[in-house]
């Protein structure tokens, strides 16, 4: 009986004595195993995945999977900061997503048919992208520390100021309505600080995949139609904060709820998320 050659042997030695760390997908070796290819970080000069070497807030691992610069903040030049960047249009940027540990090339990270923003990393009941957008930490379920759990604060978007009545879509299709007086707290602070504070704080969170109840859709939904209409260490308040700030599509950090003398709601204190300012 003839014998077959055994071509094969020289082809699966040759797979056996490939180096530990070789990869078939694009990027090629990666030797220390930092899930940075090799390639990459001879080309950025890069050694460590979780190095931020331009300060921008974005890992060096965080620089990878969004295809910008790790040895620059802006990446394009366009005046955007890499961290503040959607290079899947999912809503959320860089850096939140890498705060909730999706991937920043993906708009559903895990394939379950819910987008990354609707996901809800810490199970707080606040969606990843209403956290982004409020100022509040996606990792963390309380990210004030203040034993309020961030889904109960009535963090959301502000639908309508009118007849000093303020209110504010929190999501799941609820709003919440209450006056605002001369004894309301009224507090404007920039979403970095807000962040950089519940930041200080923070803990790390598995994200196991479970969904808010679609609060950000909800809040923008019910802001847009208000639109329509008319258009921590503990974070310290502004007190040139004014009423002015109140506007229909502003995002509200949180705001604590008190009733007056009658029993019917106020609002005790209104955290408004301002522009950041350069």
């Amino acid at each position: 009986m003839p014998t077959r050659p055994l071509v094969a042997v020289p082809a699966v030695l040759a797979l056996l004595l490939l180096p530990a760390g070789a990869s078939a997908k694009a990027g090629g070796l990666d030797r220390d195993h930092d899930r940075l290819p090799d390639r990459w970080e001879t080309r950025f000069h890069v050694r460590s995945a979780a190095d931020d070497g331009d300060d921008d807030g974005l890992t060096n691992r965080s620089e990878f999977l969004a295809g910008t610069n790790p040895r620059r903040e802006d990446s394009d030049r366009d005046g955007t900061p890499d961290a503040d960047e959607d290079r899947d249009r999912d809503g959320v940027d860089n850096g939140t997503e890498q705060d909730a540990g999706t991937d920043p090339r993906r708009k559903d990270t895990d394939g379950d048919g819910t987008p990354d923003g609707r996901e809800d990393a810490d199970r707080d009941g606040l969606a990843n992208l209403l956290e982004d957008r409020t100022g509040n930490d996606p990792r963390d379920p309380d990210s004030d520390d203040d034993g309020i759990r961030d889904g109960r604060e009535n963090a959301g978007r502000i639908v309508s100021f009118e007849d000093d009545v303020l209110t504010i879509a929190i999501g799941g299709g609820r709003t919440v309505s209450a006056v605002v007086d001369d004894a309301t707290d009224l507090g404007c602070d920039a979403e970095a600080d807000l962040e950089d504070a519940a930041g200080d704080e923070g803990v790390e969170v598995e994200d196991d995949g479970a969904d808010a109840p679609d609060e950000e859709a909800d809040a923008e939904a019910a802001a847009d139609d208000g639109d329509d209409a008319a258009e921590e260490d503990d974070v310290v308040f502004d007190e040139t904060c004014g009423t002015d700030q109140l506007e229909p599509g502003a995002y509200v950090h949180e705001a604590e709820l008190g009733a007056d003398e009658d029993g019917e709601p106020v609002w005790e204190s209104v955290s408004v998320v301002v522009e950041d300012e350069d």
